[in-house]
């Protein structure tokens, strides 16, 4: 069911980066901070897909 999500996420990402890149950089930025803020903090949750 993991792939279904993953279309889904593009499809925003998409249609994101067409209406506002900035506003998409915005979210890459913090998508990235709390990624690597969980990889410290919760390994095992977060390979856990």
């Amino acid at each position: 069911m993991h792939w279904i999500s993953l279309i889904t996420e593009s499809i925003v990402l998409g249609y994101i980066v067409g209406k506002c890149p900035a506003l998409f950089a915005t979210l890459q930025l913090s998508l990235i901070i709390i990624s690597s803020a969980t990889n410290n903090t919760m390994p095992n949750l977060y390979h856990r897909h």
